[in-house]
């Protein structure tokens, strides 16, 4: 997407490694869309983390935003603003994701924790 390689040109890019893991309320969670960093920064798919907390993920085109629910959080994430499109997955930075919700962080250089 143009918004992607944009970024990647003033910033840099970084896909993670196989061997970088991310666990959510303690499980591993094998994700299908690699998760990247831009400038230290995490980003991980926005379907599938949201989905594996139990939540509901709707994309409007239109708007190009997502709408979640998880429990009784409703959730808005605007592509280019707070989540970015990337081969047309929308990507949420991982301290977003954690204050977007109820679930406490952990971040390191080879995983993210995300628990309640």
């Amino acid at each position: 997407m143009q918004v992607i390689k944009a970024i990647a040109k003033a910033k840099k890019l970084q896909d993670l490694t196989p061997y970088f893991k991310v666990f959510i309320d303690g499980s591993e969670v094998d994700l299908k869309h690699t998760p990247f960093a831009i400038n230290d920064v995490v980003y991980l798919p926005v379907r599938e983390v949201f989905t594996r907390m139990g939540g509901t993920v709707a994309w409007d085109n239109e708007q190009r935003l997502a709408r979640i629910k998880l429990g009784d959080k409703d959730i808005v994430i605007k592509a280019t603003s707070e989540g970015l499109l990337r081969d047309s997955i929308l990507y949420m930075p991982v301290p977003m994701i954690a204050q977007s919700t109820d679930y406490h962080l952990i971040l390191n250089d080879y995983e993210v924790r995300l628990y309640r």
